[in-house]
Parts: structure tokens; C-alpha cells; sequence
């Protein structure tokens, strides 16, 4: 450069010192010059860099991140969702509570033996946690008890066992079930569902229908 003050970046990108050795060279208008060397010593830089078991799962998200980070001294973690970690292959559990898909992005800041800083960040997709919180319309009554079950949001495919002995009952929207006691006493089926989301979240739920038992009617007369 010919400039009286230039600028210059450099640049290492090896993992050892690079030294670079700058000339300066100043002459008149009378021909006279005289020359300075100086070395200029560009520390190396950390290269930041991570994988995951998994980047997109249902909650609750176990994820594993193993640093694969060259040149690396300490590392610093930040998962996206408030959690923090030091250490170099941390394990953490995403979860998401509500209905929506939910992506955060996990960082990684690295930094080497000489001070020098560097970092990645990379996406983590969590999908909603299947809790499927079913009702029944009525939940008592008395038989036979025809009883509605309403779709519940988020979930794509519903796997029923009524409790009365009937074969396992799959639908893809809300249904009706019609429960029988023919004996004389009240009887309590236990309802579960298992239930599958659009993502491949599966969760399960039980309750219970109590079916009443009816009078016998009769009388005699003389």
C-alpha cells in the first residue's frame, strides 16, 4: 500500500500462530529512505462446531450435543429456551407444552487456549407432547348409555378400548359409544385412548363411564 495510514486485514486459519512480518518504507522528496520492520503475530481462532441425536421431535425432546469443535479449551451453551450449559457434551430436554410446533436455536460459544472466540448455532424443532385430555358426554347414566366422545385438538388418529370387553376401536374424528349393564349392579368401565398427532406423537389418557344398573320392574296382583 502506498497510503500514509492503510488498514490490512489478517488473517490464521490454522491453529498455530501465523506471523506475518510488515515493511515500511518511507523515502522523500529528495530521494533519501529508510526502512522499519515489524512482526505482526495473528493468534489462532477456535473452530466452532456441534452435531445433535436428533434436530425435530416430540415432546418431551431428550437431545444430545456432541462438540466436535477444533481447538477447543471451554465451551459455552445456550439451548434457545433459557437453559445454559458448560459443559463440552451436555444433554438436554426440550419440552413444549402447547399445540403449536416450536423451534428454537441452540449456540455454541467456544473459545481456545489463547483467548480466542467462536461459535454455530443451529436449529431444534420440538413438536407438540400428545396429552390428550378426553370427555365424554354424558359420563354417567343409566343403561343402555349411549355416550359422544368430541375430537380433541392436535391429534390426527384415536385408538379407543371402551373397557367392556369390545376389540380395540380406531377413528380419525369424535364418535359415540353405547355402554350396557345387564346386571344388577352399577358398573364402572374404564375408557382409554391412545392418540397419534399429524407429527408422530403419541400419549394416552384413561377415564371412567359408570353405567347404573335398572330396576327390575314386576308385581303380582290378586
Amino acid at each position: 500500500s502506498t497510503s500514509t495510514n492503510p488498514s490490512f486485514t489478517f488473517s490464521n486459519s490454522t491453529q498455530s500462530f501465523a506471523n506475518y512480518t510488515v515493511t515500511l518504507v518511507a523515502s522523500t522528496g529528495s530521494g533519501c529512505s529508510d526502512s522499519l520492520k515489524r512482526t505482526i503475530s495473528v493468534r489462532p481462532r477456535p473452530i466452532a462446531d456441534f452435531t445433535t441425536n436428533t434436530q425435530a421431535g416430540c415432546s418431551p425432546l431428550v437431545t444430545t450435543f456432541s462438540n466436535t469443535t477444533i481447538g477447543l479449551q471451554g465451551s459455552t451453551w445456550y439451548f434457545g429456551d433459557g437453559g445454559i450449559s458448560s459443559a463440552n457434551n451436555p444433554v438436554h430436554t426440550y419440552t413444549n407444552l402447547s399445540l403449536f410446533t416450536q423451534t428454537v436455536s441452540a449456540k455454541l460459544v467456544v473459545n481456545n487456549s489463547v483467548g480466542c472466540l467462536d461459535s454455530i448455532a443451529r436449529v431444534i424443532t420440538i413438536y407438540p407432547e400428545a396429552l390428550p385430555q378426553f370427555t365424554m358426554q354424558p359420563s354417567s347414566g343409566c343403561s343402555p348409555l349411549v355416550v359422544n366422545f368430541p375430537g380433541v385438538p392436535g391429534v390426527a388418529t384415536y385408538s379407543w378400548s371402551h373397557g367392556d370387553g369390545s376389540p380395540t376401536f380406531t377413528t380419525l374424528s369424535s364418535h359415540t359409544w353405547t355402554f350396557v349393564n345387564t346386571s344388577s349392579v352399577n358398573v364402572a368401565f374404564t375408557v382409554s385412548m391412545t392418540a397419534l398427532t399429524s407429527n408422530g406423537c403419541t400419549g394416552g389418557n384413561s377415564q371412567t363411564v359408570s353405567v347404573f344398573a335398572n330396576p327390575t320392574a314386576n308385581f303380582v296382583f290378586s
